[in-house]
C-alpha cells in the first residue's frame, strides 16, 4: 500500500512505527529547505539517513531527525526496497530511537533552562575512554566529540567543533557526567564573551554543580 502525506496530519513521530516493519526509504520535503532528507529502513531500523546528496554521519543523522520529529509542515512518501548507496551508517530501532529521544525531549526542558559557563572544559574520564554502554544519541554525539574530549575542551570551542546548539549540547554533557563518561575541568581564567547564549550557558552550569 502506498504511503504518503502531509506532516501537519501525520507527524513523523506517528509515522515512523508504521514504517519499521518495511525496508525502504521514506523522503520528506519541508517548505523551508530545497532539500529532501531521506530515512532508509531495514530490519526495524533506521540504517542511514541521507540529506544534501550525502550519507550523514550518525550525530549530523541524529540533528536531522530530531529536527523531522518536531517538524509541523512538509510532506513525505516512502519507496518500498529502496536501499542507501554504500554501507549503511546506522542500525538505529525505530521503537528504541523514538523512546530515547522522547525522554531526551522530556530532560532537556530541565536541563537546558541553565547552560554551563562557556569556558568550562571538559574532558573523558577514564570509562568514557572505553567502550561506552550510552544510548544512541548518546554514543552519535560521543563518537563525534570523543577526540576532542580526550585532550579536554570548553563548552564553547565544542558547540563551535560540532556546529550543535548550546541547548542540544548542554543535555548531552549532562548525560555523559552523570553516567560518569566526563567530567569538567576548571574554567578558563578568561572572562567569557557576553551575549544571550553565554548567559545561559553560565546559568546551567550553576545548576550542574550546585551553585560552585
Amino acid at each position: 500500500m502506498p504511503v504518503f502525506g502531509d506532516l501537519k496530519d501525520f507527524p513523523l513521530v506517528e509515522v515512523l512505527p508504521l514504517l519499521a516493519f518495511r525496508r525502504g526509504a521514506l523522503h520528506v520535503a519541508m517548505p523551508e529547505s530545497s532539500n529532501v532528507v531521506t530515512l532508509y529502513f531495514d530490519q526495524q531500523a533506521i540504517c542511514g539517513v541521507r540529506a544534501e546528496n550525502r550519507l550523514l554521519d550518525p550525530l549530523d543523522a541524529l540533528l536531522v531527525l530530531r529536527k523531522l520529529l518536531a517538524a509541523k509542515q512538509g510532506v513525505f512518501w516512502f519507496e518500498q526496497d529502496t536501499a542507501p548507496e554504500g554501507p549503511a551508517k546506522l542500525a538505529w530501532p525505530v521503537e528504541q530511537l523514538l523512546l530515547e529521544l522522547a525522554k531526551e525531549t522530556d530532560e532537556s526542558v530541565v536541563v537546558s533552562q541553565e547552560l554551563p559557563d562557556p569556558a568550562t572544559r571538559f574532558r573523558l574520564t577514564e570509562r568514557g575512554k572505553q567502550d561506552a554502554d550510552v544510548s544512541l544519541s548518546e554514543s552519535a554525539f560521543l563518537r563525534q566529540a570523543q577526540p576532542f574530549l580526550e585532550e579536554g575542551i570548553s563548552v564553547a570551542e565544542l558547540a563551535k567543533a560540532l556546529q550543535v546548539s548550546g541547548s542540544f549540547l548542554a543535555v548531552q554533557l549532562h548525560r555523559l557526567r552523570v553516567g560518569g563518561f566526563v567530567e569538567p575541568a576548571r574554567a578558563r581564567d578568561q572572562k567569557p564573551a557576553s551575549g544571550p547564549e553565554t548567559g545561559l550557558l553560565r546559568k546551567l552550569w550553576r545548576a550542574l554543580t550546585g551553585g560552585q
